[in-house]
């Protein structure tokens, strides 16, 4: 077990929310170098309060247990891992990203509008994208790259004064690294500087 070390807790308190094309947006490999912006064009807007969470990383499967209830043996499980991020800002990279290329039509600004967003919903998940989520904390970073996942629900959108949030759950794919996700922490102390 390790020693105490408050450099070592993690608070995210802000971030960016980057967006590539699957085996094409090249994978970090900290999460302090800034990412190559040819293979990671577009960015999301602001994220809501609550951020991000990752859920059903780790699936151990169902207990078998004899007539006495004792377990005897864990059926290997499938982990079935997503993301839920709560966006707030609508453009057309997040739009894009719930509904798809073909189904997103922007209109430029003119003299008689603002930039019009039309978002058609036709009820099937988002196509897939590579997500890297880098946060800051002072100066420690934490980098949740994702090199294949897709929008495959959507919360309750309402139109409320202090509420417009697309609440969107992302569902993650394997990698051909074998994993879904990978979590790089930087505790920010630097040595021999």
């Amino acid at each position: 077990m390790g020693k105490e070390d408050s450099n070592k807790v993690y608070l995210p308190v802000t971030g960016e929310v980057n967006v590539g094309l699957p085996g094409k947006a090249k994978a970090p490999t900290d999460a302090r170098s800034e990412l190559d912006k040819a293979t990671w064009p577009d960015a999301l807007g602001y994220v809501g309060a609550d951020g991000l969470a990752v859920s059903g990383l780790i699936e151990a499967g169902d207990a078998l247990r004899d007539w006495w209830k004792k377990k005897i043996r864990v059926v290997p499980g499938e982990a079935d891992p997503s993301i839920t991020l709560p966006s707030i800002q609508v453009d057309s990279t997040m739009a894009k990203m719930l509904v798809g290329d073909g189904n997103v039509k922007v209109t430029p600004a003119t003299a008689e509008h603002g930039e019009v967003i039309d978002m058609g919903f036709t009820g099937k998940p988002g196509p897939e994208r590579s997500l890297c989520f880098s946060m800051k904390d002072g100066n420690r970073r934490i980098r949740v790259y994702v090199y294949d996942g897709q929008v495959t629900e959507l919360s309750d959108v309402s139109f409320k004064p202090d509420d417009n949030t697309y609440s969107m759950t992302i569902s993650l794919n394997k990698a051909p690294d074998g994993c879904y996700v990978h979590f790089i922490y930087d505790d920010g102390v630097v040595t021999g500087a």
